[in-house]
């Protein structure tokens, strides 16, 4: 995808002080290893906490590849009928 610059937003602040401080997380070690490797792909990333109010597309898109088991990204391929209301009312948030 060629994407070099991200902003990660998750809902969890426990998350983000694992992800910048993994020596404090010791029983997250592979898992945070693993995202580590992955971000070093990138030129520019950060984590930040939000509410899950302010991240609701995230939230439904996560609930809808579990629920429905969609293994494959739908985003490329235009994703479901919902996804766009939704994207344009968080974008207007």
């Amino acid at each position: 995808m060629k994407i070099h610059k991200v902003i990660i937003e998750v809902s969890s602040d426990d998350a983000v002080k694992a992800v910048n401080y993994p020596h404090k997380w010791p029983i997250y070690r592979n898992i945070l290893d693993v995202i580590h490797k992955s971000l070093k792909n990138l030129t520019d990333w950060q984590i930040q906490s939000v509410s899950w109010e302010s991240n609701q597309c995230a939230g439904k898109i996560t609930q809808s590849v579990t629920d429905d088991r969609r293994y494959q990204s739908y985003i490329a391929r235009g994703g479901p009928s919902w996804l766009q209301d939704l994207l344009i009312k968080e974008a207007a948030v």
